[in-house]
C-alpha cells in the first residue's frame, strides 16, 4: 500500500476534498473499532501518511500534546463513573475497571483522530478549505461562516492582546485571588461584547461592498472524489473494521 501511495505524488498533490473525505473515512471507521489490534492497525495507516505529509515530527507532537492536554482533563472523571470492577477506592470513590478501559480508549481513538486530521488537512488555506467543502455539497452558510471565523480569528486575537495589555498597565497581578477571578471574567465578558461589535461592523462593511452571502471561485475542480490511492486507504479501513468486528463475535476469535 506504501508503494502505491507514495507513487509520483506527495500529500500536496492530493486535492483538498479528497483529503477530507479520506479523513473523514478513515476516522469514521476508528471510531467503530474497538480492539487494541484495530488500535494498531490505524496507528500504521497513520506513520504512513505522516511520513507522506509535511508535518515534521517535532511540531506534530507539540500539537498532539497540547490537544492530548484537554483531552486527559475531559476523560478523568470516566473512571469514576462506571461501576463494577473496582480496582481502587480513593475516598467515597470507586476506580473501575471498566471506567479505565473507557478512558483509555477515548484517548487512543482521540489521539489517532487528530493525527490523521494533522496529516492530511495541514497546510489547507482557507480558501482551499471552502472550495473543498463546496466541492462536497456542504450548506454555503456554513462554508461562509466558516470562512469568516478562520479569517478574523487573528483580529480576536489581537483584540485578547490590547487587553490583557490594558490590565498589565494598571497593575494587574496574577494569583488566586477573587479579584483575580473576577478580572479574568471581565476580561471575557468584554472580549466577547466586542466581538458581537465587530462582528456587526464587519456584517455592514460586506453588505455596502454588495455582499450577497456567498464568494465567487475562481475556477472549478472537476477532479474525482476518490483517486486510487485514497480508495486503497479507505478499503484498508474497512477491512481492519471487519476483522475487528469477526474477532469480537463469539465463535470468531482469531
Amino acid at each position: 500500500m506504501q508503494a502505491v501511495l507514495s507513487e509520483h505524488v506527495n500529500r500536496a498533490a492530493i486535492p483538498p476534498h479528497t483529503r477530507i473525505l479520506l479523513a473523514l473515512a478513515i476516522i469514521l471507521c476508528l471510531i467503530v473499532s474497538k480492539s487494541l489490534y484495530a488500535f494498531a492497525g490505524f496507528g500504521l495507516i497513520v506513520i504512513l501518511l505522516w511520513q507522506l505529509s509535511d508535518v515534521s515530527v517535532k511540531e506534530g507532537i507539540r500539537r498532539l500534546l497540547l490537544i492530548d492536554s484537554l483531552i486527559i482533563l475531559t476523560i478523568l472523571p470516566l473512571p469514576f463513573s462506571f461501576t463494577g470492577g473496582a480496582t481502587l477506592i480513593v475516598g467515597w470513590f470507586e476506580l473501575s475497571q471498566e471506567g479505565l478501559i473507557k478512558a483509555l480508549e477515548v484517548l487512543i481513538k482521540s489521539t489517532l483522530s487528530v493525527s490523521i486530521t494533522l496529516t492530511l488537512l495541514a497546510g489547507m488555506n482557507d480558501i482551499q478549505l471552502a472550495r473543498a467543502l463546496q466541492r462536497l455539497k456542504f450548506s454555503s452558510r456554513f462554508i461562509v461562516l466558516l470562512q469568516f471565523t478562520v479569517r478574523y480569528i487573528s483580529v480576536m486575537q489581537q483584540e485578547l492582546f490590547r487587553l490583557k495589555l490594558a490590565l498589565r498597565a494598571i497593575g494587574f497581578g496574577k494569583g488566586p485571588t477573587l479579584h483575580t477571578w473576577k478580572s479574568y471574567g471581565y476580561l471575557f465578558g468584554t472580549l466577547f461584547v466586542r466581538a458581537l461589535a465587530r462582528a456587526d461592523q464587519i456584517w455592514l462593511a460586506m453588505k455596502c461592498r454588495g455582499f450577497q452571502g456567498k464568494f465567487s471561485q475562481v475556477k472549478q475542480d472537476h477532479s474525482k472524489l476518490l483517486d486510487r490511492r485514497s480508495k486503497i486507504v479507505i478499503a484498508t479501513s474497512l477491512l481492519i473494521v471487519i476483522a475487528d468486528v469477526f474477532y469480537l463475535l463469539p465463535g470468531f476469535r482469531f
